[in-house]
């Protein structure tokens, strides 16, 4: 699997350029007198054939003077100074082998721990990024796509909630007034009552003079047609009164019935965003620990198992072992190789015919100085085939030589050994 391809360069920079690399010292113990030093990358310079790294550490310390002593309550107390500030410089030297950068964030130096990232990011090489680097941002472009998915879906169940919590109050409001309206109903509608019994009582009361004499005539009154259109022209009012209050409460009525169903669907979307949601995020997760499964650590050493062609700045990175057999260097943008044997054939390539990936063997010069590619690191390439007796290893030269016609077409000069 190829590290490089899991988290675009793009991507890390975004991430990194949210970061503060200010690193501070974080002192249990407070002192009035100075502030905890605060670092940043003054310069830094990666040389990728070597993958030698230089890195210049900018030091701000701030602290103050006592000036003078006052007398404050039988006892002397300084009076400090304004803040001053003093700079100093850090040089760290690195050779990012492999392993170094696989143990880079828990270095034993603090400046290089703190601002591993920013190390192994300005090498612009995602090919060495080591694994901790990699899962790092894998993760936090992750927590970033589950952040935008909770913010995304937040503001639409949010918007939901502020309807449903508008029309919750629409319904407390009208119960509020459907609570009045049925007293005022109530009322009404018992005046309503009284008044028709009132009518009924007038009508089956019967003419009688001494009552009227009684009365002074009142009885007559009490009795006659005009009072009972009186008495019924109040009733129908009463009656329209109370109507019109019990239309009014079915319009309420109504109206809670709509809110309650806006209510029930604002609900539904709720439950279909949150649903949606936790599908979105389940499946970034899903892709995250994809993701993170597929992320290896670089190799430390060359491996036996190795078929084919290594590229020479993967192999640069590896740690000294000795290995006995022949080597092939081939030269991708010719197709031109050389083949040789050695005791130690780490040590032979990276110390005879190359220092990093740039060749100290003259053969290279001419194509490596003449070529065309723009990132002369990944020019040449490396394959090492085993050996254990000298016998092995000349006859699997002079069969390597013939194979890849290196005397004809490649560096070599001879066929081999005799």
């Amino acid at each position: 699997m190829d590290n490089s391809k899991l988290v675009s360069n793009e991507v890390i920079e975004k991430i990194l350029s949210q970061k503060k690399y200010n690193i501070v010292y974080d002192y249990e113990e407070r002192n009035e007198k100075r502030l905890a030093p605060m670092y940043t990358i003054h310069s830094y310079v990666f040389y990728p054939s070597t993958r030698v790294v230089v890195i210049v550490f900018h030091e701000v310390a701030q602290y103050r003077t006592i000036e003078r002593y006052v007398q404050y309550n039988y006892q002397k107390m300084p009076i400090y100074s304004d803040w001053k500030q003093k700079e100093a410089y850090y040089e760290e030297k690195l050779t990012l082998t492999n392993q170094e950068l696989e143990r880079l964030h828990c270095h034993k130096r603090f400046l290089i721990r703190n601002f591993a990232h920013q190390i192994v990011f300005r090498t612009k090489d995602p090919s060495i990024y080591p694994s901790w680097f990699l899962k790092d941002m894998i993760k936090e472009e992750f927590l970033k796509e589950k952040l935008e998915i909770e913010q995304a879906y937040g503001q639409w169940i949010e918007k939901c909630d502020e309807k449903i919590k508008f029309l919750n109050n629409g319904i407390c409001e009208n119960n509020q007034k459907i609570k009045y309206l049925k007293s005022r109903y109530q009322h009404w509608h018992g005046r309503e009552l009284k008044q028709i019994k009132r009518i009924n009582r007038c009508k089956a009361c019967k003419k009688s003079l001494w009552k009227s004499i009684i009365t002074f005539g009142i009885y007559n009154y009490y009795i006659s047609l005009r009072n009972i259109e009186r008495m019924s022209n109040a009733y129908y009012k009463y009656v329209d009164m109370a109507a019109d209050i019990q239309r009014e409460i079915s319009n309420l009525q109504d109206n809670n019935a709509s809110y309650q169903l806006e209510i029930d669907a604002n609900t539904e979307k709720i439950r279909i965003a949150q649903s949606k949601q936790t599908r979105d995020i389940d499946q970034e997760t899903y892709l995250y620990n994809k993701k993170i499964s597929e992320v290896v650590v670089l190799p430390q050493y060359w491996s036996m198992n190795t078929d084919g062609f290594i590229p020479l700045k993967m192999f640069v990175g590896y740690n000294s072992t000795k290995q006995q057999g022949c080597y092939i260097i081939h030269n991708r943008e010719n197709g031109k190789c050389y083949v040789g044997q050695s005791k130690n054939v780490y040590e032979r390539i990276l110390k005879q015919h190359f220092r990093g990936t740039q060749p100290k063997n003259e053969i290279f010069f001419e194509d490596y100085y003449n070529s065309s590619w723009k990132n002369k690191e990944d020019l040449f390439e490396i394959k090492i085939v085993p050996c254990k007796t000298r016998d092995e290893l000349d006859a699997m030269e002079k069969r390597l030589i013939q194979q890849y016609d290196s005397k004809d077409s490649g560096y070599n000069r001879t066929r081999g050994n005799s």
